[in-house]
């Protein structure tokens, strides 16, 4: 019995130092015996989400980052006429393959980045910008196009991920964004 215990202490001495040979081996190929690992494990990308829809023949794509609450009140946070970038990360940026009318305001087709403007405590706006591809607290309010009133909604359920939700059909469409309780909407039509 102690010959087997032995003769596995050896085997398992055996694949230990194998196991740091083969380790050292790697990192000398690179000539540095402390260079990192060739492949050093990599932290996953932040969440991204993307929404999108067809309206009047015309696709109309979102693509936003997703935070999540993690307990916290984070719409709650915002003083009166604080904007945000509706998302995390980089800029929200919307595609509107045509002219759309938000009510009385004509958004044309383009490529906008968008923004969240708390302008009271029940009041919300939304707000194109022209300038896109930056990063999310770079708003630039002069390059501001539109501002859109939302409606304001509560759910009874929590939406612990930030989400946006496009709807299309033939002429019109609706954008809903959804977090914690509180629902933001804004109907939309084919311009005419």
């Amino acid at each position: 019995m102690k010959k087997l215990i032995g003769i596995g202490l050896l085997l398992l001495l055996a694949v230990a130092f194998a196991g740091c040979g083969a380790s050292q081996e790697g990192n000398e190929a690179t000539g540095d015996s402390t260079a990192p690992l060739a492949n050093p494990p990599v932290a996953p990308a932040p969440g991204r989400g993307t929404a999108s829809t067809t309206v009047g023949g015309h696709e109309m794509t979102i693509d936003y980052g997703r935070p999540q609450l993690k307990g916290r009140d984070m719409l709650g946070q915002f003083q009166d006429g604080q904007s945000w970038r509706l998302g995390q990360d980089q800029a929200t940026v919307v595609q509107v393959g045509t002219d759309l009318e938000f009510g009385d305001t004509r958004v044309s087709a383009g490529s906008y980045s968008l923004f969240l403007k708390k302008v009271s405590s029940d009041t919300w706006h939304l707000i194109f910008n022209s300038q896109t591809g930056q990063w999310g607290t770079e708003h630039d309010s002069s390059r501001d196009v539109h501002e859109i009133p939302l409606n304001l909604g509560q759910s009874d359920e929590k939406v612990e991920t930030f989400t946006i939700a496009l709807a299309g059909g033939d002429s019109a469409g609706s954008l809903t964004v959804s977090w914690d309780t509180l629902t933001l909407s804004a109907d939309f039509q084919v311009a005419g």
